[in-house]
């Protein structure tokens, strides 16, 4: 997550010096007027490069996060989250977990209820005290342990790709479901029935699921153990039928109160606790969609200030050319055409340093969209049709003089 906050630091630094800049050089009033602070063409024209670049930038990198914060919103996870909300469970009711149970599925709106020793969202327990059957000498493995039951599978529908569940006897109790990258990273080709022991308990790989996102998409896939210990279970998980939220939330809160009446009744659901892993993401779409905003706006201004320059300066010209027969298009289209090079050469400059940013901090995911040329193109497209509305106002205004006018001020 290397600009995480680099990038953002950077680009507010440079909108502000930008900023300063041309409240520096343009006074507004002058500006509208035609009479610029600025003496020298090319300076005007290397500041309006400048400042397009830095827009195109912007705009490149506000696509890219929202793509990104999309791209996690509707990443298959390989469990379901979904009308779920999780309850902190502790000792008094973990000593009372089936009469709990039977007690919720009464209520229409629950459809499940389980127990895990593991927050499905921010993890649990890991240990690198293991061994197993063939384990490398020099192997450093660590286990996230996920303390379950029989159900746990179903509840959140992970897919078991190899074996089988846990069945609730006392024989699981010495018995591991694995997942792949787990299998994988121990480099057992047959995993089932081979030896392995977790801290002090030795036991027997009797299953194998398929991947799936327990933490952030920024980090990789770590390998996961699912241990038969539902009396370690803390945390409690409800799953609702559609709409029947808040009942399912009260009766929960009921039960609570009977074991906790003196402590305050909290739960989260999944899918909210999820979305809570990316608000620095979220917060830097929010400051790059304004800084864009404001760049393109001082980029307009600068624009604005070169097109009555230019227009000034070729008063005598226009007037000419409308004489010998050129029409009002022709004469935007003069004026005009310098304006869209500049733009141009913003694009030329600003596609590949917005290619490395993009992709400077894409890489602090481990999960992440793809950078299609159509992002590049849109910005590009869009900062062609700012100047395009920008510039031909002033054009057009340049255009339509009469030129018997504009050669007698000459």
């Amino acid at each position: 997550m290397g600009l995480h906050f680099h990038l953002t630091d950077w680009n507010t630094s440079l909108s502000e010096h930008l900023s300063g800049f041309t409240a520096i050089n343009f006074d507004p009033i002058k500006v509208l007027k035609g009479n610029l602070g600025m003496k020298k063409s090319s300076s005007r024209k290397v500041l309006v490069v400048l400042q397009f670049t830095v827009s195109i930038v912007l705009i490149t990198m506000t696509i890219v996060i929202g793509r990104q914060l999309e791209f996690i919103r509707n990443k298959n996870l390989g469990y379901e989250k979904s009308h779920i909300f999780a309850v902190p469970m502790g000792s008094k009711m973990g000593e009372h977990f089936d009469a709990i149970r039977n007690e919720l599925i009464k209520n229409e709106g629950i459809n499940d209820v389980i127990r895990l020793g593991r927050d499905m969202i921010h993890g649990g327990d890991a240990t690198g005290d293991n061994d197993w059957e063939g384990k490398p000498a020099k192997s450093n493995l660590w286990f996230n342990i996920t303390h379950s039951d029989q159900h746990t599978l179903d509840f959140f529908k992970i897919k078991l790709v190899e074996g089988r569940n846990f069945t609730g006897s006392l024989a699981d109790s010495t018995h591991f479901i694995l997942n792949e990258t787990a299998v994988r990273e121990m480099g057992l080709k047959n995993p089932i029935g081979t030896r392995l022991r977790i801290r002090t308990v030795p036991g027997t790989i009797i299953g194998v699921v398929k991947d799936f996102n327990y933490a952030s998409v920024r980090k990789k896939i770590e390998p996961i153990v699912f241990k038969f210990n539902p009396k370690n279970s803390r945390q409690l998980y409800i799953k609702t039928n559609e709409n029947k939220t808040v009942a399912a939330i009260d009766a929960m809160e009921k039960i609570w109160k009977q074991y906790y009446n003196d402590m305050p009744f909290t739960y989260n659901f999944l899918d909210e606790s999820y979305q809570k892993l990316y608000t620095s993401e979220q917060k830097q779409g929010t400051i790059f969609n304004f800084f864009a905003v404001i760049t393109i706006l001082i980029s307009c201004l600068g624009l604005l200030g070169l097109c009555t320059y230019t227009a000034q300066v070729k008063t005598k010209e226009i007037g000419i050319r409308k004489v010998l027969g050129a029409t009002v298009f022709h004469i935007v289209q003069m004026l005009n055409r310098e304006f869209f090079i500049l733009v141009i050469i913003a694009n030329i400059i600003a596609i590949p340093l917005a290619l490395y940013f993009a992709n400077d901090w894409l890489q602090g995911f481990a999960f992440r969209t793809n950078l299609p040329i159509s992002i590049f193109l849109f910005s590009g497209i869009l900062t062609l049709l700012i100047t395009a509305l920008t510039v031909s106002f002033k054009s057009i205004k340049a255009a339509i003089i009469n030129p018997a006018n504009s050669l007698r001020d000459e």
